[in-house]
């Protein structure tokens, strides 16, 4: 089995937002999962408004003001 096997339509990112303290992604199924901001410290670091410029992707998140990304 690869890594490849879990990825499926339903958890495909469908939104993304950060605060002050947290990312907060939707998948396609409905689930919600956050994560504190000091995991990804290029996002701890940006500004509200680069946290606010996101790209979606099939198995992610893109912040292209910083060129980084989580999956």
């Amino acid at each position: 089995m690869s890594s490849l096997d879990f990825e499926t339509e339903e958890a495909r990112p469908v939104a993304a937002s950060c605060d002050d303290a947290f990312v907060y992604v939707t998948l396609a199924d409905g689930r919600q999962i956050r994560a504190p901001l000091w995991w990804y410290p290029f996002l701890e670091k940006a500004s509200p408004e680069e946290r606010g410029q996101v790209e979606l992707e099939f198995s992610g998140v893109w912040w292209p003001a910083m060129d980084e990304g989580i999956s």
